[in-house]
């Protein structure tokens, strides 16, 4: 059994969406879930849709968006009730700023 089949674990996530009934969710889990839980993928692409949610999903390095770290992380982005005019639901790909590291920062700062 997957762990988004299971609701004593990952699955109880969807007990507070049933709940709360957002419009839209963002589920943020380990990258590793793309290599190591296909099942688990399928499972929450599945209790998503089951609630009416359109939902996609991408891994994002947290670097990327000029963080000071190496923080790889999977997300899924829901929404429901958008309308057929809705712009095409998708996560955001990193922006094209230039890295900057630390030793940037302290030079700014001196």
């Amino acid at each position: 059994m997957a762990k988004y089949d299971d609701d004593t674990q990952g699955g109880c996530i969807f007990d507070v969406i049933d709940a709360i009934g957002p419009r839209m969710v963002i589920l943020e889990n380990v990258r590793s879930i793309f290599r190591t839980g296909p099942e688990q993928v399928k499972a929450i692409l599945a209790r998503f849709e089951e609630r009416g949610y359109e939902v996609t999903w991408r891994s994002l390095n947290a670097a990327d968006f000029s963080l000071p770290q190496q923080r790889h992380r999977a997300y899924f982005v829901a929404r429901r009730g958008c309308g057929a005019d809705a712009p095409p639901l998708a996560v955001p790909e990193p922006p094209p700023a230039p890295r900057r590291v630390l030793g940037d920062i302290m030079e700014t700062r001196a």
